[in-house]
């Protein structure tokens, strides 16, 4: 077998494109200009060094690396900076004594070990709150909790190595938030955040500071809301953001981000995970991206060749269908183990750490067990491999070329092809089942890709084959497509 290489490197039109080619497609893109110096690691990165540096497609981590580590936290702050965020985005609220801390709601409840609202504790309770994000794996949980940070402890993470981009959620805590920018010295280098409806937009214009001006939703984004944000943003500085989806699988409409691009405001989305959203929206004229996942997005969080779960915490590029969302969270097993099993939904996961793979052969190998098993014998195991990009794959949502390898409850294996609009698959290649599963016993599985066959075996000497060269490398998915039972997952590697 071959081992993965690093991402080749396309030259076209004097952009370099940092990707991989997949069947003649750029996968994974990131583009920059050739002819751009890179700015000086010493110099203090300030809103000028920024402008004056950045191509499209740029970066700012949202809420840190919050798909990875406990959002607006110290750790995910300094995690995307590890990265090389060149900007970070970071919320604010207040204590009952005007205290200002790194949090994204108003309230506490959602995301930390305090209840009520965040106005009404004092800083000495505000100082014990732990921020609590289980869905990102036990590492992050009990005595492991960060805390819940001052914002001048997050100012001195930042400071010199970042723009930062910074919302009172809180609108009392603004004039407290201009405070303690300019106590820390950050006035050259820090975007006021706020809502596109606020009256604080023409407050901090007037200091001098630049504007990320957010529509928060796609009903808010309709044209006439964005032309008029546009006539109130300066096109040097300032940014008009829009949400990146209507829905999970449906992007904001192409005629709304055409509109906010013909502004001539540069144009920024969020939430952004996936390379394939950037390719989209590059296309449509986007420049800023607002990711919590900025090293799976700009490659500076290295290939790997087996999963972490160890560790007990997600890698970068791993990504449920929304992981933001606490319905779509892998679980915890045993030490090195993950279940998939979202309540009532397939149970899918992208696994970006290890793509794209750019060979022609390659081997994945891992271990599977359900317990319970789903009820429907013909549900089971599937693992997606040979996709073009890393756009997120349900078992028979018809929206992605690539393969998926099938081990069904009842023990019998499937090799199929599926074309992108295409909701039924094409079998290559089935065998029965001879050897039921038993809950919780592992079954070890392994993908063999060559050149000219595919072989998906188990480890009691079961395989099935076929011959189809459709597609080679790109991106891979492992789920279960049953809506109940349990998937156990463990020692995944690719060689």
């Amino acid at each position: 077998m071959v081992e993965l290489s690093r991402r080749s490197l396309l030259t076209l039109g004097g952009v370099t494109l940092t990707g991989a080619l997949v069947g003649g497609t750029a996968v994974g893109i990131v583009m920059r200009q050739q002819d751009t110096p890179d700015p000086d690691p010493d110099a203090p990165m300030t809103i000028e060094s920024w402008l004056a540096s950045r191509t499209a497609p740029y970066y700012i981590a949202h809420r840190g690396a919050a798909d990875v580590v406990p959002e607006h936290t110290l750790e995910s702050y300094r995690q995307s900076l590890e990265w090389g965020a060149q900007a970070v985005e970071i919320s604010v609220v207040q204590s009952s004594d005007h205290v200002l801390y790194c949090h994204h709601d108003l309230t506490l409840d959602r995301a930390t070990t305090l209840t009520g609202k965040a106005s009404s504790r004092t800083s000495t309770e505000l100082d014990t709150a732990k921020v609590n994000i289980p869905r990102l794996g036990p590492s992050w949980t009990g005595a492991n909790m960060p805390a819940l940070p001052r914002l001048d402890a997050a100012l001195d993470a930042v400071k010199d190595r970042a723009v930062i981009c910074i919302e009172p959620k809180d609108d009392a805590a603004y004039p407290y938030l201009i405070d303690a920018i300019e106590r820390h010295g950050m006035q050259g280098a820090a975007m006021i955040k706020l809502d596109a409806g606020s009256p604080r937009i023409s407050e901090a214009q007037k200091g001098g500071y630049p504007i990320f001006a957010y529509l928060g939703n796609p009903e808010s984004a309709s044209v006439a809301n964005i032309k008029a944000l546009g006539r109130t943003l300066n096109p040097r500085t300032d940014a008009m953001v829009l949400p990146s989806h209507v829905a999970w699988e449906e992007p904001l409409a192409g005629e709304t981000i055409r509109t906010a691009v013909n502004t001539g405001v540069p144009v920024w989305v969020f939430p952004v995970h996936r390379r394939s959203d950037v390719q989209h929206f590059v296309e449509l004229g986007v420049q800023g991206f607002v990711t919590p996942d900025l090293g799976y997005l700009d490659n500076s969080e290295p290939l790997t060749s087996t999963d972490r779960w160890a560790s007990g915490s997600l890698t970068a590029g791993e990504l449920t269908r929304d992981p933001y969302s606490n319905a779509f969270t892998i679980k915890w097993a045993e030490q090195g183990v993950i279940i998939l099993a979202f309540k009532k939904r397939q149970s899918f996961i992208l696994l970006g750490q290890l793509c794209p793979i750019e060979s022609p052969s390659y081997r994945i190998s891992f271990d599977v067990t359900f317990d319970p098993p789903p009820r429907d014998n013909w549900q089971g195991l599937s693992l997606v491999f040979g996709q073009s990009d890393d756009s997120y794959y349900e078992h028979r949502i018809g929206r992605t070329d690539g393969y998926h390898a099938l081990l069904r409850a009842d023990a019998s294996m499937y090799i199929y092809r599926h074309d992108d609009e295409v909701i039924d698959g094409t079998e290559l290649a089935r065998r029965g089942g001879t050897n039921p599963l038993e809950p919780g016993v592992w079954t070890g599985l392994t993908l063999d890709v060559a050149p000219d066959q595919i072989r998906w075996s188990r480890d009691d000497g079961t395989s099935v084959v076929s011959d189809d060269a459709s597609f080679r490398g790109g991106y891979v998915h492992i789920g279960c497509t049953a809506t109940d039972g349990a998937m156990k997952v463990r020692n995944l590697t690719v060689t």
